[in-house]
């Protein structure tokens, strides 16, 4: 991350708000060139691998989680679950409809989501 100063903050804090700004924003998975638009459209300047730096921080750091979805990684705020239909490529982020387990096991999770595969009904009703 840079060192330079912009305010009273370092330029890459303002840089990783922006990255979580586009993605609450955007309100579903995202790829790096989706969050990196929405950025550059609300007038910040920004570079594509200053994007791609801060998205992979953040999760490294656990704050998003990854999906592979036909070959590109997106990138979505984590404790969602995620269908992704294999035919089209078409993603949607639903709640949790599971009871976390954790508490009756003694177990405690700290960061939880799950991305299921399958055809969505457009792909099924298609054949």
């Amino acid at each position: 991350m840079s060192t330079e100063w912009a305010g009273d903050r370092p330029r890459g804090h303002r840089y990783r708000a922006s990255v979580l700004a586009a993605l609450v924003e955007h309100g579903a998975p995202a790829s790096a060139q989706s969050v990196f638009a929405r950025i550059r459209a609300r007038g910040v300047r920004i570079g594509l691998s200053t994007v791609y730096r801060e998205l992979h921080a953040l999760a490294r750091e656990r704050a998003l989680t990854e999906a592979y979805v036909g070959g590109e990684v997106l990138y979505r705020l984590p404790d969602r679950d995620l269908l992704v239909c294999d035919t089209c490529g078409r993603t949607s982020e639903v709640a949790d409809p599971r009871q976390h387990p954790g508490p009756c096991l003694a177990f405690f999770e700290e960061n939880a989501a799950l991305t299921i595969h399958g055809r969505c009904s457009a792909c099924s009703v298609r054949g």
